[in-house]
């Protein structure tokens, strides 16, 4: 399997209402931790550099700088960033209805077991990852 460089990108973009929704904003340092010790990635958390104030724009600027594919439970911008791009940076959507650490580690996971993907250009594909599927749109 290559070793693939991951930006985390943060959790939500939508006012947090309890307690709970403070886990989540902190689940992409977590998150990153486990890509970084079960696969042995190179993965980066915004927030752990100071850097989770970022907009969409300037997260993918971040990531075709240092060549990493982006990590996120925003649909919505993964499918702009793509769109724009035309293939020129990776995005792996989480389209998860628990956005736990659990869960996105879960689909992380079985994303990255599948031998499948071994043969995907991430870095320039969308990745849409959700309960009991996985898709994959690349560009040329």
């Amino acid at each position: 399997m290559p070793k693939h460089a991951l930006i985390m990108r943060k959790s939500f973009r939508l006012p947090h209402r309890s307690d709970s929704d403070t886990t989540r904003r902190e689940s992409s340092p977590r998150t990153a931790h486990f890509l970084t010790e079960r696969f042995e990635f190179d993965v980066v958390a915004l927030s752990t550099l100071g850097l989770s104030h970022l907009d969409d724009f300037e997260v993918i600027a971040q990531a075709k700088r240092q060549r990493r594919i982006v990590v996120t439970f925003d649909a919505g911008s993964g499918r702009l960033f793509h769109r724009y791009e035309r293939g020129q940076v990776g995005i792996i959507v989480l389209r998860l209805a628990d956005q736990s650490v659990a869960s996105a580690n879960r689909a992380l996971e079985r994303l990255f077991i599948d031998p499948v993907v071994d043969a995907i250009a991430l870095e320039r594909s969308l990745v849409i990852v959700d309960e009991s599927r996985i898709r994959v749109t690349t560009e040329p």
